[in-house]
């Protein structure tokens, strides 16, 4: 007898598609999010209490995942490795 958890076909075929379609959405998201930035000026940042250091952590974030984002939708290509958690990894919290 096996131990563990025994995942069925549709077990699979529910993850699979969960996680296809929470990654097609976060991406989405990541691109509406990278707009709206992109629209906002950095004083208008500054006045909702950004520094400039802030200002330009936030740029470099959504600037690495609209490029992964570019990546993900077959516009964009990357000539070399980038790790995309570098400049994210600030935003997300500790522990994780």
């Amino acid at each position: 007898m096996p131990v563990g958890i025994q995942p069925t076909k549709n077990d699979i075929d529910n993850r699979l598609g969960m996680l296809s379609l929470q990654t097609n959405q976060v991406f989405t998201q990541w691109q509406l999010f990278k707009q709206h930035l992109d629209d906002m000026t950095d004083e208008q940042l500054e006045a909702l209490a950004y520094s400039p250091a802030d200002i330009a952590d936030i740029r470099a974030a959504t600037n690495d995942v609209g490029l992964m984002t570019g990546i993900f939708a077959g516009v964009a290509t990357l000539a070399e490795p980038h790790d995309f958690r570098l400049s994210i990894k600030k935003f997300w919290g500790v522990g994780f």
